[in-house]
């Protein structure tokens, strides 16, 4: 995450660089660069002090302190507790809650795939396993595997990658191209599955209605519900075999002046 800070800061001005960054968290630019190489840890009570000067949300703020404890706390038990909790945070929302600063830096289709490929039996933790899976090339798949592991999304754990983030999910209702990217990249994905795939390994349905625009709000909430549904049974799932997506939209087909 804070990789993914520093990235953002950079790209917004070119100018910005590490020394910058740690004046800012209020730490030397060598203890931060200790801390970006995983060579010194931080204390929950700096981890705090960190995400408030980032300007993480408050469920991202308590998730990124857990992290950090659950990584670097002096005692075994504080450790397991922390780790419990981050499970815990996951399980209890169906899903995590990244800002949209973070998911530009993911918004390419195949990171999420990657954190949910890593929960299926059979998988392997290899880059040239990981590209040929999801049928990527092999730089992307190793990039976006070190992006996923350096956001604390993914960890390598004795030659293994474990999946601390299984489920994401950005702020709703917010004006973004990157989520707009990562959902034209999904149509696109869809469309190349309603030829490519048998029909048995895919489901593909429309519904055209009319109703009252004072509707969509509670067509939006039902539509977020069934997502939560689906989330809520994949995440309950123990022996996972292949990765889907769910792709639903609502949009109007009529012309905007239409019912005006």
């Amino acid at each position: 995450m804070l990789h993914a800070e520093l990235e953002r800061r950079t790209r917004h001005n070119s100018n910005y660089s590490m020394r910058a960054f740690a004046r800012d968290l209020g730490l030397t630019s060598s203890r931060l660069s200790e801390i970006l190489s995983k060579k010194q840890g931080l204390s929950r009570k700096v981890a705090e002090r960190i995400a408030e000067t980032i300007g993480l949300p408050p469920g991202e703020r308590t998730f990124f302190c857990d992290l950090v404890e659950a990584q670097h706390a002096r005692s075994k038990a504080k450790r397991d507790m922390a780790r419990k909790r981050c499970r815990r945070h996951s399980r209890d929302n169906a899903r995590r809650l990244i800002g949209l600063d973070v998911f530009e830096t993911i918004s390419q289709w195949y990171h999420m795939a990657i954190l949910e490929l890593v929960t299926i039996d059979g998988f392997v933790a290899d880059i040239d396993w990981i590209a040929d899976a999801l049928e990527i090339d092999r730089q992307m798949a190793a990039a976006a595997v070190d992006r996923l592991v350096r956001l604390n999304m993914l960890e390598w754990n004795n030659g293994f990658l474990v999946c601390l983030a299984p489920i994401t999910s950005t702020p709703m209702d917010i004006p973004s191209a990157a989520i707009k990217s990562f959902h034209a990249q999904m149509l696109e994905k869809a469309k190349h599955a309603l030829f490519a795939r048998p029909i048995l390994e895919r489901d593909a349905a429309s519904v055209i209605f009319s109703i009252k625009k004072t509707q969509l709000p509670e067509l939006k909430e039902l539509n977020l519900q069934f997502r939560r549904k689906i989330a809520q049974l994949a995440d309950a799932t123990p022996d996972r075999t292949s990765v889907y997506c769910l792709t639903s939209h609502l949009f109007e087909l009529t012309a905007p002046e239409v019912g005006r």
